[in-house]
């Protein structure tokens, strides 16, 4: 059995360049996004064969460089404020030394992610709130001491695949039966024309912003040591 196993996953061929590990093809991209591909690849038991998983983007390694500028400072829950800097070396040494269940790619202040996304996304936290007690949690606002962004963390692979058949496959499935989520999210950035042809919306909808909460939730009421 290896230490650590990570999937990046990626949309098209120039996107490989920037992986520093597996890649994953996702070819049928979900309003899930990554989530769908974390779901498959457990379903799959593709992280029974290492120690620790995770699930990135393509953009990670540009993206927890980007949010240390100045300009996500300005976004200070949202921005990066590790003092490490990424490299695959370091986290094996850091994963072999310390055996933290949980290790978190990006720092940011303790808050309330789910509440502190309303600024962003007006119906996150009722779609939050019926969400999780429908899968029989019983969310309510409160700062978490450790959050997670963009599926940005790598846990033992036990406790992945915990998160996933607990909380996360329920909540797509759930989800998946929810037309309302489909409204305008108020991300401020363009949806690509692939997917606005192939979801007829021109506009992000509100799943991949409420399940990038989840995890955040997860590690909370099951107290984990990140």
């Amino acid at each position: 059995m290896t230490l650590l196993n990570i999937y990046q996953v990626y949309f098209k061929e120039e996107q490989l360049s920037s992986i520093d590990y597996i890649p994953y093809y996702n070819d049928d991209c979900t309003p899930y996004f990554e989530n769908s591909v974390i779901v498959d690849l457990i379903n799959s038991d593709a992280h029974r064969q290492s120690q620790y998983f995770g699930v990135l983007s393509h953009k990670f390694r540009s993206k927890i460089t980007e949010r240390k500028c100045d300009h996500w400072m300005n976004l200070p829950n949202f921005a990066n404020h590790s003092r490490s800097n990424f490299t695959p070396q370091q986290i094996d040494f850091v994963l072999d030394r310390f055996k933290f269940p949980v290790l978190n790619l990006m720092q940011h202040p303790s808050h309330d992610p789910i509440t502190y996304g309303a600024k962003f996304h007006r119906e996150l936290p009722k779609f939050f709130k019926e969400i999780t007690n429908k899968i029989g949690y019983e969310w309510k606002p409160e700062i978490f001491e450790n959050i997670f962004y963009s599926n940005y963390f790598i846990a033992k692979s036990h406790i992945y695949e915990h998160y996933v058949k607990s909380m996360l496959e329920p909540a797509i499935k759930i989800m998946d039966g929810m037309p309302e989520l489909w409204q305008n999210s108020g991300y401020p950035f363009a949806l690509p024309d692939d997917l606005k042809n192939k979801w007829n919306v021109n506009f992000y909808p509100y799943h991949p912003f409420i399940l990038e909460r989840l995890f955040s939730y997860y590690c909370h009421i099951n107290e984990i040591k990140i």
